[in-house]
């Protein structure tokens, strides 16, 4: 079993100014000055994805280059983040002190820098606010640099694996022709650990707590099948679960969060100290198997099974 999830990024987010501000220099710089078209009068841009070992990866256009970045619902707290080589070769500087963060998968340098134009579909954002990120620590990183939540929560979004497309909406809205009784609705937390969702594995007794984490990858050694990650002490006595290569995995019939079910997932037992209170993602085994619009205004979490 392979995992590409790299804990460095998780830990990232904790290091990161995303949502209100991105310090330098002793000053505050806003996630970005302005957006074209306005919030006001914005409706909705549709932005290709493509994968990359699961990695969801999407472009952001800057001038006259563009950049490959993964799609990463689990840093949080990060707008975007380029790596050093991505910075220079965009004619970049990064401004502000260099700091450091321990994680899992070492030590991760980081610094502020700006970008003075960037479009993401059908959106033009004027001087972004980004990290320059190590990418000594991130040897399985996807692309030139990450997209995080902090900047995809000033929208609405639908993310859809199967359609390979990435849809941003204006804020509180949701695509035309939208229809609720096709759509499963969960009640979501945003906070700076990222997007949680409660539910209920098949064999549990009670509701353990789920970060929804695009980049939480796990793949089997012919590679065919993903797998979500749980941590290993909800494996105990669970019926189905199998070990191989010295990892302990199951496929649960059943999940549930309130009254909506799911289709079957794979889990995979994976210990981690980051975030706390967290008992497990759902990541690209889940994403594959549902489309996802994600309400940040309305607090709510929308799915619908992928055909």
């Amino acid at each position: 079993m392979r995992v590409l999830r790299h804990a460095g990024i998780r830990m990232l987010q904790a290091a990161c100014a995303g949502l209100t501000a991105l310090s330098g220099c002793g000053s505050s710089i806003p996630l970005y000055q302005s957006m074209t078209p306005a919030m006001e009068t914005f409706v909705s841009t549709e932005i290709p994805l493509r994968f990359d070992r699961g990695f969801p990866c999407l472009t952001l256009h800057t001038g006259a280059d563009s950049v490959e970045v993964f799609l990463d619902t689990g840093a949080a707290q990060v707008g975007a983040g380029l790596l050093p080589g991505t910075v220079r070769s965009l004619g970049l500087k990064a401004i502000g002190r260099t700091r450091t963060l321990k994680t899992h998968s070492g030590r991760i340098r980081y610094r502020p820098v700006l970008l003075p134009e960037a479009r993401l579909g059908g959106v033009t954002f004027r001087n972004l606010a980004c990290d320059q990120v190590d990418a000594d620590a991130h040897p399985s990183f996807a692309g030139r640099g990450i997209m995080g939540l902090a900047l995809l929560r000033q929208f609405n979004v639908l993310i859809d694996y199967r359609g390979s497309r990435l849809v941003l909406l204006r804020q509180a809205s949701f695509p035309a022709g939208f229809d609720s009784s096709s759509w499963r609705r969960i009640p979501l937390t945003v906070h700076p650990d990222g997007m949680m969702i409660g539910g209920r594995p098949e064999g549990i007794s009670k509701d353990l707590r789920w970060c929804l984490d695009t980049g939480a990858i796990a793949l089997d050694p012919e590679g065919k099948e993903y797998y979500n990650l749980m941590k290993p002490r909800h494996f105990r006595g669970m019926a189905g679960a199998r070990e191989r290569d010295g990892r302990v995995f199951t496929r649960l019939r059943a999940f549930r969060s309130g009254a909506v079910g799911f289709h079957p997932l794979n889990f995979l037992a994976m210990d981690f100290s980051e975030p706390g209170g967290v008992d497990g993602f759902l990541g690209a085994d889940f994403f594959m198997k549902n489309r996802v619009l994600v309400d940040f205004a309305g607090a709510a979490l929308w799915v619908q099974p992928a055909p």
